[in-house]
């Protein structure tokens, strides 16, 4: 099974990433796996939990609370399609493939497989219309747009 997380900013995929680990832990501190460095953002806001075939989402204790398509959550069950909002960013879930992409998250995306990578951090921009830097790794070796 092919589990991929969409980043969308303004329903816009701005990068898209695999994931392969049995857990994905997500928030602004440097040694989670997903690193949104916002202050809407707990530092462990919530993970992924991947289980077999079965995916879930918990909430980590987050003051802003995780959402599940629109619903504050503690945890919840996910599915090809599914919304999960940390702050204000959007994760979009693709499971093989579905839900394709569509004309309102095409954009310019840009795909990072997780293999390998120790963290994934999304800086915030200056400019909000601006696209967002994903850096894929710790050795600089990153992916800028």
């Amino acid at each position: 099974m092919q589990v991929v997380l969409a980043i969308l900013l303004r329903e816009v995929e701005k990068c898209s990433f695999s994931i392969v680990r049995g857990k994905t832990v997500i928030g602004r501190a440097k040694g989670c796996d997903l690193r949104i460095p916002l202050s809407r953002v707990s530092r462990r806001h919530c993970e992924l939990v991947r289980d077999g075939d079965n995916l879930s989402i918990h909430d980590l204790g987050s003051k802003n609370g995780t959402f599940h398509n629109g619903l504050r959550v503690k945890r919840a069950e996910l599915s090809a399609g599914d919304r999960i909002g940390c702050g204000p960013v959007t994760l979009l879930l693709r499971i093989d493939g579905q839900p394709p992409e569509s004309e309102s998250v095409a954009g310019r995306a840009a795909a990072v497989t997780g293999v390998g990578m120790e963290q994934i951090t999304i800086e915030p921009e200056d400019e909000p219309d601006e696209l967002i830097d994903l850096n894929a790794d710790s050795s600089g070796d990153g992916l800028t747009r």
